[in-house]
């Protein structure tokens, strides 16, 4: 498994990652600070989807750019289901088509996270 194909795993894992933080960042009682929880948990957001959309562009780069050797990468999560010489296995992969979605899907998701940083600046609890 190379280098390349382990980043396909990490553009999902780290909004998940990110999420998990922020649940747990979120449920602590801030009352001496009740700004804090909102900044921080705005920034680990935004964060992560930036991390995830940086690693999309640079697998897109290296699949589209000069001298590609490769096409797509591949790795496998898991196997589903097997019967037999019958399997179905989870894999992420990623070509040109598929490349180019998950900048947009990534790239708008980090927009969205800047903006509703501002958005929920004015709600009590904006850490939620």
């Amino acid at each position: 498994m190379t280098e390349q194909t382990n980043l396909l795993a990490w553009i999902i894992l780290l909004p998940i990652l990110g999420t998990l933080v922020n649940g747990i960042f979120g449920a602590i009682p801030w009352k001496k600070f009740p700004r804090i929880p909102g900044t921080i948990s705005g920034a680990i957001a935004t964060a992560t989807v930036l991390g995830s959309f940086g690693l999309a562009i640079s697998l897109y780069l290296q699949l589209t750019g000069k001298g590609a050797v490769v096409t797509s990468y591949e790795q496998l999560a898991f196997e589903w289901i097997k019967v037999g010489d019958f399997n179905i296995p989870m894999k992420f992969r990623m070509d040109g088509l598929s490349g180019i979605l998950t900048l947009v899907v990534t790239g708008v998701g980090m927009l969205i996270h800047l903006y509703s940083i501002g958005y929920m600046s004015h709600d009590e609890n904006p850490a939620r």
